[in-house]
């Protein structure tokens, strides 16, 4: 319901936050100008904005096609990811004034989670901020019960201050988004760090449903490695905007991160490749509830027939039955007879974009995740 609520809201202030990105990569382009000039290929330097600031415009079609093959266009979006990569570096600092200066703690804490709110946009870090101040509050009450509460319930919580904030409407598909993957991911009662794959996977599967894209198996799993080696290397990669040119060039920090970069980019291409060689299969409502049972504690007979049902539900064709009887073939989209006649209204209705001309013809597209299939009546 969010996300079919997101879609028809939109981005309320995209243009602004747009604008407000644009000016921060310009500050940062404006003030590395020299270290864009030691990279020798500037498409190195291209994807390095396109991470710090979502902004990938001059990044070349077949990079961007890669990233989303490989479900990892998330890494555009400076996210709870890219803070949290950032955070895990500050760890060892935390626990050390905890334990000598609880207010010195709070303080460094309380700064670092406060950065992000200085900026426009970037709704999705400033989420991640506040779970980590709540988790601070957590663990400073009194009282035994309040400090067990569950994550998931903070996560709740999380989303509830961030309406208020009114990010919702800023960037409604991203809040969705993120509701999706972080309560799909905090809410097994046993959670282990160890299975972070298949939460990875199951988040993925119901982003799948809703955007109507194929996705691969190999290449989720290829992207879970390629996020997990993005969280290590983009701590390394973002000082560069702050370190010294004399210092860069002594030490030569520019040619390091480059040489990252450029394998990094190396191994999203060759990763790429060989995922097509290999089967895309499509999202359905049986796999999205598989998906969810798993989260449920059940015994695991019950478990087990549950979810071998619903796989068969997903398969097609099912019980043998001619494909046709459950793949209706796909009509291409007749955009002459669009621009012939005039348009009076159009309307969405579950999943359909109803057309309906001045001269009382109707036209209707069927969103499917093979294309658009066009289907036009005459009334």
């Amino acid at each position: 319901m969010l996300l079919v609520s997101a879609k028809k809201v939109g981005p309320k202030t995209s243009k602004t936050w747009y604008k407000e990105v644009s000016k921060l990569e310009e500050i940062l382009i404006s003030s590395s100008n020299p270290i864009r000039e030691r990279f020798k290929k500037k498409v190195h330097f291209d994807l390095l904005i396109a991470y710090v600031t979502g902004n990938k415009k001059s990044l070349p079609t077949k990079l961007k096609k890669s990233h989303k093959t490989l479900s990892i266009t998330h890494l555009f979006t400076p996210s709870g990811l890219h803070f949290s990569s950032l955070y895990f570096f500050f760890i060892p600092l935390f626990s050390y004034l905890k334990k000598r200066s609880p207010p010195s703690y709070l303080f460094a804490h309380t700064t670092l989670c406060a950065t992000p709110f200085l900026l426009t946009g970037f709704n999705s870090i400033k989420r991640i901020c506040i779970f980590h101040t709540l988790k601070v509050v957590k663990s400073f009450l009194d009282k035994e019960k309040l400090k067990q509460i569950d994550n998931f319930y903070l996560i709740l919580f999380t989303f509830l201050i961030d309406a208020i904030r009114g990010s919702f409407f800023e960037s409604p598909l991203s809040f969705c988004y993120s509701f999706i993957f972080l309560g799909l991911l905090f809410c097994y009662d046993d959670f282990n760090p160890q299975r972070i794959f298949f939460y990875f996977f199951g988040a993925q599967v119901i982003l799948a449903f809703f955007s109507l894209d194929l996705f691969s198996i190999f290449g989720l799993f290829f992207g879970f490695l390629l996020t997990y080696l993005f969280s290590f290397l983009f701590p390394f990669w973002l000082p560069i905007f702050f370190i010294p040119m004399k210092i860069q060039s002594i030490l030569g920090i520019t040619f390091l991160i480059e040489k990252s970069i450029s394998l990094f980019v190396k191994s999203i291409l060759f990763l790429n490749d060989i995922v097509f060689e290999f089967n895309f299969f499509f999202s359905s409502l049986p796999l999205i509830l598989s998906v969810l049972l798993c989260s449920y504690k059940l015994q695991t007979k019950i478990k087990l027939y549950l979810f071998t049902t619903l796989i068969l539900l997903h398969s097609n064709p099912l019980l043998n039955f001619p494909i046709s009887t459950f793949q209706k073939p796909l009509y291409p989209v007749n955009y002459k007879n669009l621009k012939k006649n005039k348009i009076d209204s159009v309307y969405f209705n579950r999943g359909r974009v109803i057309i309906i001309f001045k001269n009382g013809k109707r036209c209707v597209h069927e969103l499917r995740p093979q294309g658009i299939s066009e289907k036009c009546r005459y009334l």
